[in-house]
C-alpha cells in the first residue's frame, strides 16, 4: 500500500471579535442582567445614560459600566 505524505496541519484562522459601539435596550439589560422594562426606568429617572438617534435609543458600554459602578 501507497501511504500519502502528510501535510502539516493549518492552525485555524483568528477571528478578532469587535463588540458594538452601542447597545440596544435588549442588549444594554442582558449586560447588566436587569430586564428592559426596569433599564427603561432608569434611564426616564437619568440614573443611565442613552443617546437617541432618530427613533432608536442606544446605550454606549461606559455608561453602562459607569452605573453598574456607582
Amino acid at each position: 500500500t501507497e501511504s500519502k505524505p502528510k501535510t502539516p496541519k493549518q492552525a485555524p484562522k483568528r477571528v478578532d471579535v469587535i463588540p458594538p459601539l452601542l447597545l440596544t435596550q435588549e442588549e444594554a439589560a442582558n449586560v447588566l442582567r436587569i430586564s428592559p422594562r426596569m433599564l427603561w426606568q432608569l434611564t426616564k429617572d437619568g440614573e443611565i445614560k442613552c443617546k437617541k438617534i432618530g427613533g432608536l435609543v442606544r446605550y454606549r458600554h461606559k455608561d453602562i459600566q459607569a452605573w453598574s459602578e456607582s
